[in-house]
């Protein structure tokens, strides 16, 4: 009986038993390969239209494309499309011939003004940036003329990140397309982040895309020195990007890492500071300039660029879905490795006692589950154990 145990093909490195044969069951029929390819794709582009045409401008509205995206990822991953490159290599293709036909026709564009905003405001940089409105016409593909009247709301160096004379949108597409090649070993992220919608929103010419490729170089990309480079640059241009930094750091507790973002973030800003602080603080950390008559009267309006609500901006949702798509792989890697093989174990014997079958992939969104919340109890045990010994008091007397 000993020599069957050992050697039962069935048994994992962890000693649990798992489902047998789940190799074959991912060797499926082209047709259903084809098919599920297929499904992926057109949910994908179904939440583009639903949201274009059917629900743009509703409260909410804008979270539906960015929902859909993850599920297409989820949805690829639990086939194994994200290991496939000819299902990467179509899928990319298909968001840039779509992006590039929008930013050349106007088809599905036309929701920002910032290709035509962020030059006027790089004109009047210094020493007016914050402190004096753009007043400006532009004809979009055709219509108009548009008349825009803004204060600059984000951080200064995002106004001189731009080709002088080239269109801004043509900028947002070359940094979307270069963030899909830096991410490019990473199929999950290739899947989320060059989907047809995160690809038409940088044919729309918005900004965020400047942003989030000097971020991807950053904390993915570029070692040593470079990285850190990249990441300073990275704390002059968007406000997200310095949120997502300073979180960075707070969640691997470098916490002389997150105050010096801060310290860098308030340092960008001070020059322009001392010439109108007020326009500053309602601009660069309000994000609300049309009320900014005194520091109470602009303290009313936070984070309600636009005249619309955090939720109702398109551009937002993207921040997560790169976030998502960036590091929950490389998460998922993590769990692998010898820090998570206790956890593993433990998962293991849950779903045994279950009566379910061990998965052998590590992708499995049931493991992976089980595996999180295996982590969340050991964690909340040992804060519980840790405040415990720190205080005498918790501790259970024992009866002499």
């Amino acid at each position: 009986m000993a020599s069957e145990t050992a050697q039962d093909p069935r048994r994992g490195t962890d000693g649990a038993v798992s489902a047998p044969g789940p190799a074959v069951a991912r060797l499926a029929a082209p047709a259903t390969r084809v098919a599920q390819a297929v499904g992926v794709v057109l949910l994908s582009a179904g939440s583009v239209w639903v949201e274009l045409a059917l629900l743009l401008g509703r409260p909410g509205a804008a979270a539906v494309p960015a929902i859909a995206i993850l599920v297409s990822a989820a949805l690829a991953v639990h086939w194994r499309l994200h290991r496939e490159p000819a299902f990467l290599m179509a899928w990319v293709a298909i968001s840039a011939g779509f992006a590039i036909l929008s930013a050349t026709t106007g088809f599905y564009n036309g929701l920002t003004d910032e290709p035509y905003a962020t030059p006027a405001f790089a004109a009047q940089w210094w020493p007016h940036l914050y402190s004096t409105p753009i007043h400006i016409s532009y004809l979009q593909y055709g219509t108009g003329p548009i008349y825009l009247s803004a204060y600059y709301v984000y951080l200064p160096l995002l106004a001189l990140v731009q080709v002088p004379g080239l269109d801004y949108r043509w900028v947002s597409l070359a940094a979307w397309a270069l963030t899909i090649y830096l991410l490019r070993r990473n199929g999950t992220a290739v899947v989320a982040w060059g989907s047809l919608y995160v690809g038409l929103l940088a044919a729309n010419g918005f900004n965020d895309f400047v942003p989030i490729l000097v971020l991807t170089l950053a904390f993915l990309s570029l070692p040593g020195w470079k990285g850190k480079v990249a990441e300073l640059v990275g704390l002059a241009l968007k406000q997200f990007a310095n949120l997502f930094v300073v979180a960075y750091h707070l969640y691997h507790r470098r916490w002389n890492a997150a105050a010096i973002a801060v310290l860098v973030t308030v340092a960008v800003l001070t020059p322009f500071l001392f010439i109108d602080p007020l326009r500053v603080w309602c601009g660069a950390v309000l994000v609300a300039p049309g009320n900014c008559s005194s520091l109470l009267a602009s303290v009313g309006h936070p984070l309600s660029a636009g005249g619309q609500p955090v939720y109702g901006h398109l551009n937002y949702y993207l921040w997560p879905i790169w976030v998502v798509a960036a590091f929950v792989p490389r998460w998922v890697a993590r769990t692998r490795g010898p820090e998570y093989a206790p956890a593993r174990r433990e998962a293991a014997e849950r779903l045994v006692r279950q009566g379910r079958p061990v998965p052998e992939d590590a992708e499995d969104f049931s493991f992976l589950l089980t595996l999180l919340r295996v982590r969340l109890r050991a964690a909340l045990r040992v804060r519980k154990r840790a405040r415990r010994d720190s205080n005498p008091g918790l501790r259970l007397r024992r009866p002499p």
